[in-house]
């Protein structure tokens, strides 16, 4: 006799896994409807708050621009309520969501390393932290070898990286039980071909780790760039070790989501609180990064102009306005007398104008500071753009200049000499 539940073709009743996961879908989408209906039913005075705080943070990373430049006395000529306060709003979140996709990169990658093993929840609490501990010792080789490794070889170490990644990996797959009886088993088998779907496993995933580590380089990076007054050697190691706790909390967000118990829509919120905090702490650990976010999103707006331009200036200054020194300076044979100076633009923002000498457009950004005092503040009004000329010039070597072929790393420097030769003179055709 068949079961009572075949003869009515009755469903099989759902396992108390299924069960729970149903509940948390149902959990999570009632989650979302309730966020939906309270923004459509406050639609309004959310646009205003949102308007408010839109542009107190387009001020605030106004006077961050003006402080890194250190020219704070433009800030309030420079303020306007307007479209383009909102542009520029627009691109500072931009540049800072960039920011934080460089910084989550390592985090991103991490996850999908978790999520190749297809674990489920109870055995994900106990892999996780294991693979989170051998990433962590992979950003510390990487760090010892940034520092400590010349150039030449860094190559190397990258290979050196993997096998140690892939020997990690291997044995994080035959500690765990269920991952061993799903790829290593059978290999006593003698089964060549299950021996090298195994290998090929452990080398992908292998792979994907020295991804998580090398990914590991963006948030050192702008943590690097964020302490430009680090440059000394012993400066180097104490950056060395900022950047390395830069890279482990990039990974710390996907690891809470991991260690998380409860419903999904309970670890979810958990985790975005995790993200929070290890931003705030990115921020005291690199605390010039909104600087460097104004700067960025300043030159992509083209807030900041390296681009040299000659500016026909107003009547209202005189010629002894600008220093000949600093200034490169052409006087126009006209009844005005009128001059033009060479400059490219630091600051234009609505009317304000800071015009810098054209011999400083190479300044680093972190010398900036150091050479805006002899910028030159004004208005869009008194400064006309002159129309760009067409300078042909010949160049033309004086002698015969050489030196080494350029070798690629990793390999030795080649002695070999590479010469450029001055065309010779040529004699003037007899008539």
């Amino acid at each position: 006799m068949p079961p009572k539940d075949q003869e009515l073709n009755l469903p099989a009743p759902l396992s108390p896994e299924s069960t729970s996961q149903a509940n948390e879908a149902a959990e999570a989408k009632a989650e979302v409807l309730r966020v939906l209906r309270y923004v459509w039913t406050h639609a309004k005075g959310l646009s205003a708050l949102f308007t408010i705080i839109g542009s107190l943070i387009a001020i605030l990373a106004l006077y961050t621009y003006l402080s890194a430049i250190d020219r704070v006395d433009l800030f309030l000529p420079s303020i306007s309520i307007g479209p383009v306060l909102f542009i520029w709003l627009f691109f500072v979140v931009m540049v800072f969501l960039a920011f934080v996709l460089c910084i989550a990169t390592p985090s991103i990658i991490f996850a999908a390393l978790i999520s190749i093993f297809g674990l489920s929840d109870e055995h994900l609490r106990e892999f996780a932290p294991t693979l989170a501990g051998i990433t962590v010792g992979g950003f510390a080789l990487l760090s010892l070898s940034v520092l400590f490794v010349p150039s030449h070889y860094i190559n190397w170490s990258i290979g050196i990286l993997y096998v140690i990644g892939f020997a990690s990996v291997g044995y994080v797959v035959a500690r765990s039980k269920t991952q061993r009886d799903k790829y290593l088993t059978k290999i006593g088998e003698k089964n060549g071909w299950y021996i090298f779907k195994s290998v090929m496993f452990i080398g992908a995933v292998a792979m994907v780790l020295l991804l998580v580590i090398l990914t590991g380089i963006f948030p050192a990076i702008f943590t690097t760039w964020s302490h430009p007054e680090l440059k000394s050697q012993s400066d180097s190691y104490w950056l060395g070790l900022i950047s390395f706790g830069a890279m482990v909390l990039s990974c710390i967000p996907v690891l809470a989501f991991c260690l998380s118990r409860g419903a999904l829509i309970t670890r979810i919120s958990r985790t975005l609180t995790t993200i929070f905090f290890v931003l705030i702490l990115f921020c005291f650990m690199s605390p010039a990064i909104f600087s460097l976010v104004a700067y960025s999103a300043a030159s992509a707006i083209k807030l900041r102009d390296s681009q040299v331009s000659e500016f026909i200036v107003s009547k209202k200054y005189p010629t002894v306005t600008f220093d000949a020194t600093t200034w490169q300076i052409k006087e126009i044979q006209d009844e005005n007398k009128t001059i033009t100076i060479k400059a490219f633009k630091l600051f234009k923002f609505g009317d304000a104008l800071l015009l810098c000498p054209a011999k400083y457009v190479s300044t680093l950004r972190e010398d900036v500071p150091s050479i805006s005092k002899y910028c030159f503040a004004t208005s869009s009004a008194e400064m006309t753009l002159a129309a760009p000329t067409l300078v042909r010039q010949n160049i033309y070597l004086k002698a015969t200049y050489c030196g080494r072929e350029f070798t690629k790393p990793p390999f030795l420097l080649s002695q070999k000499q590479a010469c450029v030769f001055a065309p010779s003179k040529l004699k003037p055709s007899a008539n």
